[in-house]
């Protein structure tokens, strides 16, 4: 895991698509279904994929950052994503045991989108990644 300092926010360059999703577990699956439509503009973006790791990052940040909210931008044409939310602590991997229902998250995000970064801000973290193939 790689965590910068990034003190002016994210770079607007090349933005798709960004919206604020309310922290609450039934606005994982809303940004689910939203980050899947915004892919499935892009020719040859696994839009399952996406969805998977937009599911898998913002259940993190539903469960475990601070704030009221949490913002999903992905940008094109480099299919970037990022997931933003209030909180500074960085993403702790946990070890998952057989029958765990929860703890892969950062294990799924390593597999499948190699490379992501942790990204400081002066108002929290963001989770950045492209899925695997891009």
């Amino acid at each position: 895991m790689h965590a910068d300092r990034h003190v002016q926010g994210p770079s607007d360059e090349g933005l798709l698509a960004e919206r604020s999703f309310e922290s609450r577990p039934e606005s994982v699956s809303i940004a689910r279904r939203w980050a899947g439509a915004v892919c499935s503009t892009v020719d040859g973006a696994d839009v399952h994929l996406c969805e998977l790791l937009v599911s898998e990052v913002a259940t993190n940040a539903v469960r475990h950052a601070e704030g009221l909210s949490f913002q999903v931008r992905i940008f094109y044409p480099s299919l970037r994503l990022e997931i933003w939310d209030g909180s500074h602590r960085l993403p702790e991997r946990r070890v998952a045991t057989e029958g765990s229902v929860s703890g892969r998250g950062l294990e799924i995000l390593e597999l499948l989108a190699p490379g992501y970064r942790v990204v400081l801000g002066s108002e929290g973290k963001g989770i950045c990644f492209q899925p695997k193939g891009w």
